[in-house]
This record gives structure tokens, C-alpha cells and sequence, in this order.
């Protein structure tokens, strides 16, 4: 998800906040953190993000998709269906983010699952989903601006029907969870069956990004 942010020496440009002001700065690598265990890590690692580097790639950038993976347009709605995907490792891989963020020192990423933190923590333990009701993630694809593929920004904390939830501004992408045991089931969200809709959006008509790009340009000046 961060590979389109380097450049060809292997640097991103990051912006800061320190002492309530944001500071430009080229990096090597984005933020880290001496969270997991080797274990854990690799638990992660090999169950979750590996299985969906070519899932990922072919749904927001538009490569070829992984063997028996189909993404099909919807002609009456701007959107795609993506199917043949594994529910549990899609799933848990997006919920994996949003739960790394709720447990970082970090005070950057601005994520508070609360008391469904442990909850979220077993899940991924024990690989299990749980239904799509279960703290669904919801995926939106950019189009109409290459800018837009080269953000990323922390979680921004916000309300889905009632529900406290979280969007996290990905390259190319936005992610929405739900922070509830028993949303509702959303088109958008990975289901059991190895499916969900992928809606395609303009990135100037979602606010997280254009909160984004007021934000650099008002630090550029």
C-alpha cells in the first residue's frame, strides 16, 4: 500500500505535526513502531497481507487480478464486483490496520476501538471473521485524480449510520470501518461468499481528500 509513495531512491515526502505546526520532510520509510512480537508479526504477515498483494493491487491500481479473483464493472452504479477472494483474509487483513492503530503509542494515528480493541485482537489470533455485520471495512476506489494515489493520511474518526467508525485515506483508496459488533451488511464490505462491491469515486468529491489537499497546499505557502 506504501510502494507508490517512494520515489526511485526509496524516499516519500511526510508532513509533521510538531508544536502545532506541520513540518515538511523526506523520509525513508513511513511511521514505525516497536509494536508485535516476531510471531505475531508474522502471523499477520503471512495470513493476511501476503495472500492480498495481487487482490489489492488489481482492485485499486488496476493490474490483472489474482487466479479465480473476478472484478466485473456494475453497469448501473459506479462500482465493481470483486468475487473469488477468501472472506477471512480479506477481512482481517483491513481490520488488521484500524487494530495496529488502536493499540500504537503513536499518537498520530487517532484510533480508539475501545472496549471492541480485544475483541478485534482475538480475532485476528484466532483467524476468525466473524459475519459481515461484524465490524464491516468498506472499500472505495479513487478515479478522476492521480493525486489522489499518492496520499496517505492517519484515520479520521467519524459516525456510519449511528455507528463511531474510522476512514483511513490509503493511495488510491479509501477504507471505512465500523466499530460495531453488529452493523449493517454493507454492499461495500467483504462477504462470506467472497464478495463485495467496490465503489469508484471521484477523490475531489470525498472531503477526507480534499481536507487533505487544502492542508498541503496550506503548508506549501
Amino acid at each position: 500500500m506504501h510502494s507508490c509513495l517512494y520515489g526511485t531512491n526509496h524516499q516519500m515526502v511526510a508532513y509533521i505535526e510538531k508544536r502545532g505546526r506541520m513540518r515538511r520532510r523526506v523520509v525513508q520509510v513511513g511511521h514505525r513502531e516497536e509494536l508485535l512480537c516476531t510471531d505475531c508479526e508474522d502471523l499477520i504477515n503471512r495470513n493476511y497481507e501476503l495472500p492480498n498483494v495481487g487482490l489489492w493491487r488489481a482492485v485499486i491500481e488496476g493490474q490483472p487480478p489474482p487466479a479465480g479473483v473476478s472484478i466485473v464493472p456494475v453497469a448501473e452504479a459506479p462500482a465493481s464486483l470483486v468475487s473469488g477472494f477468501d472472506y477471512a483474509s480479506v477481512k482481517l487483513l483491513l481490520l488488521s490496520i484500524f487494530w495496529r492503530a488502536s493499540v500504537a503509542g503513536a499518537q498520530h494515528y487517532l484510533v480508539n476501538l475501545g472496549e471492541h480493541e480485544n475483541t478485534v485482537r482475538l480475532m485476528l489470533l484466532q483467524k476468525e471473521p466473524g459475519p459481515c455485520t461484524a465490524y464491516p471495512c468498506l472499500v472505495h476506489q479513487f478515479t478522476g485524480s492521480a493525486a489522489a494515489g499518492k496520499l496517505l493520511r492517519h484515520p479520521v474518526g467519524t459516525k456510519k449510520d449511528g455507528w463511531p467508525s474510522y476512514q483511513l485515506l490509503l493511495p488510491g483508496a479509501v477504507v471505512w470501518c465500523v466499530v460495531s459488533r453488529n452493523a449493517a451488511s454493507y454492499p461495500l464490505a467483504p462477504k462470506e461468499d467472497g464478495s463485495m462491491y467496490v465503489a469508484r469515486l471521484d477523490a475531489h468529491d470525498v472531503p477526507i481528500v480534499k481536507q487533505t489537499i487544502a492542508t498541503l497546499r496550506a503548508v506549501g505557502r
